[in-house]
């Protein structure tokens, strides 16, 4: 026997996802408190609840997505809820979270509905719902790194690990999985067309939503608004007021005090960086800027971060930032296709930063974006046979090696940008 399962992810969360947690919650109250009724007379109860595509009534929708068969059914779906819940509510916000949520298991039952209109089952499960929240996972963080768990069973060897595979390749099979088992007509008790009602669904809204740039555009600059950041100190206004009337010093002494007191506070930090920059203080403004990124990034404002570096671009000084917010920075351009900034950026890092952990894995990234992203095979190589020369002992060895090999019969005399230096 060999199972596989996902186990965990590397996007980080920066807000409490409180809606996906209260679903978790829901979900499970009403398994606790509806079992005694499942275990007594579960024709009559899944009958009531259930959604039957045969005798069907939009009530039964809803009540049915908060349904679960038994415990294994329960604590599957709701591994899978907090997997990618937490972090779609996190960029898109509550509300428009849990709306998409509902919506999504409407696609998802309505799906199982059209291909299944004279069944007299009764359906039940979030699964087309949290369907419809992995699709739209899939197309936001579609190279976010999956965690997977396997376990291969052959009495008497039992053998376990994991491995990790990009999010589009994980439910991207997913997804193909449950189409083949559509096509076989077989589901084994499984509502697999609630599964590929729902994944479609957060599929399309994804697309729609990124190529209109509305997260982009409404849903970030509303979470900015409500994002809890450290309450304004009236220092800074003084500072801001001594600067105007003359008094640079004293409004950076004012700011010194503010970001002692909170080193955390974004506002001040960003003043005073910018007029260090115009004192000639570069070193300190660098501090600043640096950690004002940090904490930008850290409450999941992309855009504010990328603003601030596009500040330091224009002053010719982004290459001094540190190696964390070089590289935070540059896999953000790269969420985002800007490949050409993206390849810049991580290439600043060996180049800059060669004795941090990160150089070698900005150096991969970066000869890996040139290569399957811009075509550029001759700076590609370059920065792998870099990567080969001063980092022989990174787990990517291999990789690069097979790379270089495929590309050892191309012209490599071509090269369209000026990315990684090395």
């Amino acid at each position: 026997m060999f199972l596989l399962y996902p186990v965990g992810h590397d996007k980080e969360v920066w807000r409490t996802p409180y809606v996906t947690l209260g679903l978790i919650a829901v979900n499970a109250i009403i398994w606790l408190l509806t079992l005694p009724l499942v275990l007594s007379s579960p024709e009559t109860f899944l009958s009531r609840f259930g959604l039957i595509p045969a005798d069907f009534n939009w009530l039964s929708i809803f009540t049915s997505m908060f349904l679960h068969a038994g415990l294994f059914h329960l604590v599957g779906n709701l591994w899978f809820l907090y997997l990618v819940g937490c972090n779609m509510e996190d960029v898109w916000g509550r509300l428009p979270f849990l709306g998409f949520f509902l919506l999504g298991g409407v696609a998802g039952a309505l799906a199982h509905m059209a291909m299944n209109l004279e069944s007299t089952i009764p359906c039940i499960g979030a699964s087309g719902a949290i369907s419809g929240v992995m699709g739209a996972f899939m197309v936001r963080n579609y190279r976010t790194k999956i965690k997977i768990g396997w376990l291969f069973i052959f009495i008497p060897f039992v053998r376990a690990g994991t491995f990790k595979a990009q999010a589009y390749i994980v439910f991207g099979w997913w997804f193909l999985d449950q189409l083949l088992l559509a096509s076989l007509g077989g589901e084994s008790g499984v509502a697999v067309w609630a599964h590929i009602g729902g994944f479609t669904f957060g599929l399309v809204v994804a697309l729609l939503m990124k190529g209109m740039r509305i997260e982009e555009q409404y849903l970030t600059p509303r979470l900015e608004q409500t994002t809890e950041l450290v309450e304004q100190d009236p220092r800074l206004l003084q500072a801001i007021e001594a600067r105007a009337n003359g008094s640079p010093e004293h409004s950076l002494d004012l700011l010194r005090e503010i970001i002692a007191d909170a080193p955390d506070n974004i506002d001040a930090r960003l003043e005073a960086a910018q007029q260090q920059l115009s004192l000639g203080q570069t070193e300190d403004a660098l501090v600043n800027y640096d950690n004002a990124i940090e904490q930008l990034l850290k409450i999941g404002d992309e855009n504010s971060a990328l603003n601030v570096l596009a500040e330091l671009s224009a002053a010719e000084l982004d290459g001094k930032l540190g190696p964390n917010s070089l590289f935070r920075l540059a896999n953000l351009h790269a969420e985002r296709e800007r490949y050409d900034e993206a390849a810049r950026l991580f290439g600043l890092i060996p180049h800059l930063h060669a004795s941090h952990p990160l150089a070698p894995v900005a150096l991969y990234r970066c000869g890996s974006i040139l290569r399957e992203k811009l075509g550029d095979l001759r700076l590609a190589a370059g920065a792998y046979r870099y990567l080969i020369e001063h980092y022989p002992d990174t787990e990517w060895i291999a990789s690069v090696q097979d790379a270089l090999a495929e590309m050892s019969g191309t012209d490599l005399s071509a090269s369209t940008i000026s990315s990684c230096p090395t």
